[in-house]
């Protein structure tokens, strides 16, 4: 069995001398790393996670559709629900949904997750989307009146 030309791999070749991952690799950047391996599937999502002073545990890696993927031996995982179960010790069905209280949507702190039922998770985005449009409506306001909306003192 042919083994992988990339640097510092021994796994067997699948297409072009090179393994399943280094010939992803060299379509996407034309360039051949080694590839990391991490013994557990919390190495790897440690590994994305850049904390923030707002509390906020911000995941790096790979994004779909504004929420982080975690892969780990040919499997995927949502980033955040990843962190909740484990962080929870509880199993989330596919149906159970979680609201992310910070608003950031690639936040993985437990802490800024709850656990709530399709139908609210959505009234609170509807609702929290309205307060905006409301604030900056306030805010526009305020300037055209001639006052400054931070400080709501006059502007000469």
């Amino acid at each position: 069995m042919k083994m992988c030309v990339g640097p510092l791999c021994n796994r067997p070749v699948v297409a072009k001398d090179l393994c399943d991952a280094h010939y992803k690799q060299f379509r996407r950047n034309g360039k051949l790393t080694p590839i990391e391996e991490f013994a557990t599937i919390e190495d790897r999502f440690w590994k994305h996670i850049e904390k923030r002073k707002d509390g906020c545990w911000i995941w790096t890696g790979p994004a779909d559709k504004g929420y982080g993927r975690l892969y780990h031996e040919g499997k995927g995982y949502q980033a955040h629900r990843y962190s909740y179960e484990q962080h929870r010790h509880v199993r989330l069905t596919k149906k159970e949904t979680l609201d992310h209280l910070c608003r950031n949507t690639l936040c993985c702190n437990p802490e800024h997750l709850e656990k709530v039922s399709l139908i609210e998770n959505i009234e609170r985005q509807h609702l929290y989307h309205a307060l905006v449009a409301e604030n900056d409506r306030l805010r526009a306001f305020i300037v055209s009146i001639g006052y400054d909306p931070e400080t709501l003192q006059k502007v000469e």
